[in-house]
């Protein structure tokens, strides 16, 4: 499909498989093959041009740059999974595919972002998000390794036609072959922007210590075992968010990590490197990830492997995992060996988890599974509950599931943390750290403020 006469004869092509069909009304969806491409600089080109955008890029497996919205929903219920599943089920039995290419990395996806919590439902507080958004993009820029596609969604009615649909595909199409390499030398880093952050980070750790103290008192009581207390900054930009400059930052030096932004429009964009994968379900594999337990890179990786207390905090989220996967009737699984994975200045214990079956309701597992303990702790309601109560802000998108589901059932769902949120020229930078039997609050500090100051080096350098 690369060059212009196979282009043309795959257009001649799908305005047969569109007259054969006899539809003139209703959603359509069309895939074509692109040159390999580069996803930040195609995200780049096409950033200002869109109001609503959605990026995902993970090394070596399936990314994509998601433009506009073709179909959409935001969910303000408690019942925001099965909104989402009826959502999805809907916009994949209306959709008619005019061409179905081989590589299941092209297929048609819905992509989701969730509150952690319900916040929404009982007081309106500024900047909320809301409890559920499901969006099918109008555009879809898809990459794994050197393949690239194109997917356009279109919703045919009286005001459109398919002369305007297959305009549109060979307009986007042209452009993005024609995008130049935007590479180029990057600032230095902004020192001054560096240290009013550190100052800020420092001011903030009274509060947040007597917060530890009283989770902990908890934990020694027995009423808790483990509870996740979170720090935020409100950090006041003096210049324009270069988002282009943090994802090519995240690309080099957080490995391991899926890059995500969720883009509402021009001053409410979230995004981050998380490192913690919920689940995902590909070519019928069930994988879940425990991702806890934390220390600096470059330490001696067998200290980590050593730590009571960090193996303490790890096996409470494996346990919580496993028992979510028997409560949905899933007792087949195998769990991996325990190491410590990098990404980038900071490293976790982690373990994985699968299983094998023909299908499996995404939305179910996220209906079970999230809040895991790796961000809210145990038991599950008495933990929220604390939080709740002592964090002085909503987590809004934090620590909540990002993710998608395509046309097969294939998904992937990510916990949204190591990240921030870019809203009316404002930054709010959030983390995380487990309290259980036997944390030092003073290493918890450092636990979070590492997070914090590891992901500022990638938005300000």
């Amino acid at each position: 499909m690369h060059c212009e006469s196979s282009f043309s004869e795959f257009l001649k092509d799908l305005s047969s498989q569109y007259q054969d069909s006899g539809i003139r009304k209703g959603l359509v969806s069309i895939c074509v093959k692109m040159p390999s491409l580069d996803l930040i600089d195609m995200y780049n080109y096409f950033l200002d041009r869109y109001s609503f955008s959605a990026f995902w890029e993970e090394k070596d497996r399936m990314s994509y740059i998601a433009l506009d919205k073709c179909k959409f929903a935001q969910i303000n219920d408690l019942n925001k999974f099965e909104q989402a599943k009826y959502f999805t089920k809907n916009v994949f039995d209306q959709m008619t595919f005019l061409n179905s290419p081989n590589d299941k990395e092209s297929l048609s996806k819905v992509i989701y972002f969730f509150s952690y919590g319900n916040t929404s439902l009982r007081t309106k507080i500024e900047n909320d998000v809301p409890i559920m958004e499901a969006i099918l993009p109008r555009i879809l820029i898809i990459k794994k390794l050197h393949n690239s596609w194109l997917r356009i969604n279109y919703e045919l009615d009286e005001n459109s036609s398919f002369k305007d649909l297959i305009k549109e595909i060979r307009f986007i199409r042209n452009e993005i072959i024609n995008i130049k390499d935007s590479t180029k030398k990057e600032n230095e880093g902004d020192i001054p922007e560096i240290k009013r952050f550190n100052l800020l980070l420092d001011r903030s750790n009274e509060d947040l210590k007597k917060d530890i103290l009283e989770g902990l008192d908890l934990i020694n009581q027995g009423i808790l075992k483990k509870v996740v207390l979170c720090k935020r900054i409100n950090y006041e930009m003096n210049h324009k968010l270069n988002l282009i400059h943090i994802l090519k930052n995240f690309r080099l030096n957080l490995n391991n990590s899926c890059t995500y932004v969720w883009k509402r429009n021009y001053e409410d964009i979230t995004f981050g490197a998380s490192p913690e994968k919920l689940f995902s379900f590909r070519e019928k594999i069930l994988t879940l990830e425990a991702i806890a337990g934390t220390a600096q890179s470059g330490h001696n990786d067998k200290l980590l492997l050593k730590s009571a207390k960090d193996i303490r905090e790890h096996d409470f989220v494996i346990d919580y995992l496993t028992d979510c996967l028997r409560l949905m009737k899933i007792n087949k699984f195998n769990k991996g060996e325990l190491k410590v994975v990098s990404f980038g200045p900071i490293s976790h214990l982690c373990t994985e988890i699968n299983s094998q079956f023909d299908n499996i309701c995404p939305f179910e597992l996220l209906k079970t599974l999230h809040p895991t303990p790796a961000v809210c702790g145990l038991p599950k309601n008495k933990a929220s509950n604390f939080i709740e109560k002592i964090e002085s802000f909503s987590r809004y998108n934090y620590s909540a599931p990002i993710g998608w589901v395509d046309s097969y059932g294939n998904s992937d769902f990510r916990v949204a943390i190591r990240g921030a949120r870019y809203i009316d020229k404002e930054l709010q930078l959030t983390a995380g750290s487990g309290l259980v039997h036997g944390s030092i609050p003073h290493k918890e500090l450092q636990e979070i403020n590492l997070k914090l100051s590891a992901l500022a080096e990638q938005i300000f350098y």
